[in-house]
């Protein structure tokens, strides 16, 4: 799944949708993006962690949807450091539009929801026992 130290990111992806080789005679950037896909995974991580038991997610289905919402974030970060700024608006919808996908699946399905539970009490004015 991973590629690098990023859990989502996967070099030949995101080597494709940039359009540079992948056969290993175009590596200058290749650092950056590793980069990039350590940090995007990070930031996926955060956000979805609410609404999930664990993460990594061993669902296959939302685990390539998450492959892609990285490879939008990565090609995001790369084109403003090309200062590509149309090409990058446009990756910056496609990441938030697949991410509130992606939520909204993790929200609807009580397999992946997480066990956490808010506990709230009420509010006391009078004094306990304890306080006397």
């Amino acid at each position: 799944m991973a590629d690098g130290d990023g859990k989502y990111f996967r070099m030949d992806i995101v080597k494709q949708e940039l359009d540079i080789a992948t056969d290993g005679t175009d590596e200058v950037d290749d650092v950056r993006l590793q980069q990039y896909g350590r940090e995007i995974s990070s930031f996926i991580d955060n956000e979805i962690t609410p609404y999930t038991v664990s993460v990594p997610i061993s669902d296959a289905s939302i685990t390539t949807d998450l492959e892609l919402l990285c490879t939008y974030g990565v090609s995001r970060r790369y084109k403003i450091f090309k200062n590509n700024f149309d090409a990058s608006r446009e990756y910056g919808k496609l990441f938030d539009d697949l991410l509130n996908s992606i939520v909204n699946r993790l929200k609807a399905n009580p397999t992946t929801r997480t066990k956490r539970v808010a506990v709230t009490k009420s509010y006391r004015t009078e004094p306990q026992a304890s306080d006397f």
